[in-house]
């Protein structure tokens, strides 16, 4: 566990992320291999430039830029929500 973080609008979760990744907290980059997936929601978007610039591979949810979604994006958006909920409500 990393911390304490005070969450405020300079440490949020994308921040801390970056830092982490930055400063290999807890030798966190060992426990991450070239092309690992990370799952993400849609407030770690800003980290995304330094998380792909290590080698990894990023699926977040997609941002709705019209109306609606294409059925593409539509079914990507859920396949990534049920993943994390998996993960986040410790089913698994």
């Amino acid at each position: 566990m990393f911390g304490p973080f005070f969450a405020d609008n300079r440490n949020n979760d994308a921040s801390i992320l970056e830092n982490c990744i930055r400063k290999n907290e807890q030798d966190i980059l060992n426990w991450l291999h070239k092309d690992d997936v990370l799952i993400v929601d849609r407030g770690f978007r800003d980290v995304i430039p330094t998380i792909k610039r290590y080698g990894y591979k990023i699926l977040m949810p997609s941002f709705l830029t019209g109306k609606q979604f294409t059925n593409q994006q539509a079914n990507h958006t859920r396949l990534i929500t049920k993943v994390r909920w998996v993960i986040e409500s410790g089913s698994f």
